[in-house]
């Protein structure tokens, strides 16, 4: 099960505060974290608190999103997601968007502002953070797997490799 699942409900919210208030190469502050916590909890955490560090300046309110680091890194920036939600609304006309490769959710989060939209996530935690930061509705599935009938299509997949990021 996705430990997502407790930072989205604030079930972990005292951990994630606590992650956020230290060193993650300080062990003794990391130990002290996991004494009431599972590593897996803790990991997510400090997680958690690099991908909201990251996001700075590309979302607004951080602090509210979900977002590990590289969920962060690849979150398209707020001004170049509502341009393309604009673009969306304009030849929609009400026409619904399935977002897949949805992500963290950035791009999902602006298309939903004019645009009725559905999310497509094949990772697990990726769907959670992209439910928990767009409010939509997330399908944890392969993209491949979906019937798009009748929708917009918005497509921005990760795009980095073993060695990082892939731009063909």
């Amino acid at each position: 099960v996705c430990v997502w699942h407790g930072l989205a409900s604030g079930e972990l919210a005292a951990l994630g505060r606590g992650a956020a208030a230290i060193d993650p190469a300080d062990v003794a502050a990391v130990a002290r974290l996991r004494r009431s916590h599972s590593a897996d909890e803790v990991r997510a955490a400090l997680q958690l608190a690099e991908g909201r560090r990251r996001l700075a300046g590309k979302v607004d309110d951080p602090g509210r999103w979900l977002a590990d680091s590289d969920g962060a890194q690849m979150a398209t920036h707020r001004m170049v997601a509502a341009h393309k939600a604009s673009r969306f609304a304009a030849m929609g006309g009400g026409t619904p968007v399935v977002d897949v490769c949805s992500g963290i959710g950035a791009d999902a989060h602006e298309l939903a502002r004019p645009c009725y939209v559905r999310c497509v996530e094949i990772d697990p935690c990726r769907a959670v953070m992209c439910g928990h930061n767009t409010g939509c509705v997330v399908e944890q599935r392969a993209a491949a797997e979906i019937d798009v009938g009748g929708s917009l299509v918005h497509s921005d997949p990760a795009r980095r490799g073993g060695s990082g990021r892939v731009t063909r």
